[in-house]
């Protein structure tokens, strides 16, 4: 984009590289301000390293499956979500088509959403979210009946019981932890983590009926190779695993962005982190 603006200067590289320096705010500013100058002789050196610098995000960019995987949180209202999930969803690339995105969103719904929007004929994504905006006005009316699965209706508290799966604990937060919050999708940091071999993927066994209260079917964990029951973002092993990290100040975030210790080359892992 900046040398699109600047084509009308692109053979002076002098003023290229003074210029660039004011199209970058915070993380990607500082960044700019560490650069060894004996390094960067030309202006295509520094978009090289610019470009080098910020390939994660490419890498990370969303997924088909990272769309599958999101569900609607509790108390957040239908619109709010679906326009969550829309934003997320103009970012995949190749672009779906407006019949994938109906079908994809649908089925992330839950509960007394998903059992009223998955027969109907919609005509475009605007049609459903009216017709999910319709369904919550029901369920806060008292007309329909709320059933939605992403809601813990479980007297005992979440974190209270243990549930183990194949030697590893998952869902659980040990009593008296406090999970920092982080500023971004547990989703998206798991991509960056992978890349990064700070973490490896581990499928657990699948679960067979009766299912508890949290079980989603229509999820899939990819910090668990894809095993369905819950997402990402409701892993409770992975956010205990994120906090490991942080609470070791292997893993910090700075303007937003995940950064990993200096000296913890990509593709070595802490022992100490191991996912299994």
């Amino acid at each position: 984009m900046y040398s699109r603006k600047m084509a009308s200067f692109a053979s002076d590289d002098k003023l290229m590289m003074h210029c660039f320096q004011d199209s970058l705010t915070g993380a990607s500013l500082n960044w700019y301000m560490q650069l060894e100058g004996n390094r960067i002789l030309s202006w295509r050196d520094l978009a090289n390293a610019f470009i080098k610098q910020y390939q994660y995000n490419i890498d990370m960019a969303p997924d088909r499956t990272q769309l599958q995987n999101m569900s609607q949180k509790e108390g957040e209202p239908f619109r709010v979500y679906a326009q969550r999930w829309r934003e997320l969803a103009a970012q995949v690339r190749p672009p779906l088509l407006e019949a994938e995105l109906v079908d994809i969103f649908t089925n992330t719904l839950q509960g007394a959403y998903f059992e009223r929007m998955v027969g109907s004929v919609s005509s475009g994504f605007s049609d459903l979210v009216k017709i999910g905006e319709r369904i919550e006005n029901g369920i806060k009316s008292g007309k329909i009946q709320a059933n939605v699965g992403s809601q813990n209706t479980s007297k005992e508290p979440a974190n209270s019981v243990a549930k183990k799966e194949e030697g590893e604990t998952n869902v659980v937060t040990p009593k008296g932890r406090v999970l920092e919050p982080i500023p971004m999708p547990y989703s998206q940091l798991l991509s960056y983590l992978v890349h990064n071999g700070m973490v490896t993927p581990r499928a657990t066994k699948p679960r067979t009926a009766p299912f508890p209260a949290w079980y989603n079917p229509q999820a899939k964990c990819e910090y668990h190779a894809g095993t369905e029951g819950h997402s990402v973002d409701n892993c409770q092993s992975f956010k205990n695993k994120v906090q490991d990290l942080v609470t070791k100040k292997l893993l910090t975030f700075k303007e937003g962005e995940p950064n990993i210790q200096d000296n913890l080359l990509p593709g070595h892992a802490d022992p100490s982190m191991d996912a299994s």
